[in-house]
């Protein structure tokens, strides 16, 4: 190998050595920094996009939920109401307890509410009017629905501030059960059946989230024989019904009224029911400002909760 030969190998080398020593340039590194964090800036934007996505679809399940189950619950005594209502067509109703002919009023010490037993269907609309024993149980606004009727269960055990209706399809009685051996209260070949009224209405859970009030779905029910407030579903804002009335006796629904128009309670086939459901807590990156028309009352908010407008019809016959 020549002289100049080996000379070429050693500048290539020694060029090749520099190139090293000096590594990349400013102007690569910063392109490729540049790169890096565009990459992760758009990695990080998708990330947050899918967790708001995904937490977006978990309030709208939960609030589904919420909605489904109170529909489970007002559609468990309307069929109670319609078994009701058809053993009353066949029977004359007496016995030992009070039973009482008012209909649009539940005071908090008074049994005749829960006696009331021959009006199944009552609501009182957008208030508490005649209805004390609700507004000072933290009611809020909405309809106040009421539906009274007896349990298809037959009673296993009994107790004895407990309302019950003894039937056999002819006649039924009427007592508490402290009073079932009463004569009054005998009749052949008759079941027995717990009595239950409820009155669906919205008020405050006296939960707060973030430090606001958490409205809840709650009914009025029957506690030795007088009412008593049990929560039942946090997160229900509103609560309003339509009624679908048979004013000539044909089984078909002629007329759909408000509570507050309505005097013939007898009449009523159908009660639609809707309710607004939000979520428990609010999101500052959400923001709601609507208006939302609901049975005939229009509830407009400017806040950060999640919300969804339900609606269902039950028929009464």
């Amino acid at each position: 190998m020549t002289t100049m030969t080996v000379q070429k190998i050693e500048d290539k080398k020694a060029r090749c050595n520099d190139r090293l020593i000096k590594g990349i340039s400013l102007v690569e590194l910063m392109i490729s920094l540049s790169l890096g964090l565009f990459i992760l800036s758009l990695a990080v934007s998708s990330l947050v996009a899918v967790n708001k996505r995904a937490h977006y679809h978990r309030q709208l399940n939960d609030i589904s939920e919420t909605a489904r189950f109170a529909f489970a619950l007002i559609a468990h005594d309307i069929k109670e109401v319609r078994y009701w209502r058809t053993l009353m067509q066949h029977t004359q109703l007496s016995g030992s307890a009070y039973i009482s002919t008012i209909s649009d009023e539940c005071l908090a010490n008074s049994r005749s509410w829960s006696s009331a037993i021959q009006q199944t269907v009552f609501v009182v609309n957008d208030g508490t009017q005649n209805y004390p024993c609700i507004a000072q149980d933290g009611y809020i606004h909405g309809d106040i629905l009421t539906l009274r009727g007896v349990k298809h269960e037959l009673p296993t055990a009994f107790n004895a501030n407990h309302l019950y209706v003894k039937t056999n399809g002819v006649q039924s009685r009427f007592y508490f059960g402290k009073d079932s051996a009463l004569s009054s209260n005998t009749l052949n070949s008759g079941t027995q059946h717990q009595v239950f009224t409820h009155s669906y209405y919205i008020g405050d859970s006296n939960q707060l989230c973030h430090g606001l009030p958490i409205p809840s779905l709650f009914w009025q029910t029957v506690k030795q024989g007088l009412p008593t407030p049990e929560e039942l579903l946090r997160g229900v804002e509103h609560l309003q019904v339509t009624l679908g009335l048979d004013l000539d006796g044909d089984m078909i629904i002629d007329n759909y009224q408000v509570a507050d128009s309505n005097t013939n309670w007898p009449a009523v086939r159908s009660i639609e029911v809707e309710l607004l459901v939000r979520s428990l807590c609010r999101d500052r990156e959400h923001v709601d400002k609507q208006s939302y028309l609901i049975g005939n009352a229009v509830y407009s908010v400017n806040d950060n909760f999640y919300r969804q407008r339900f609606k269902k019809t039950f028929l009464l016959y």
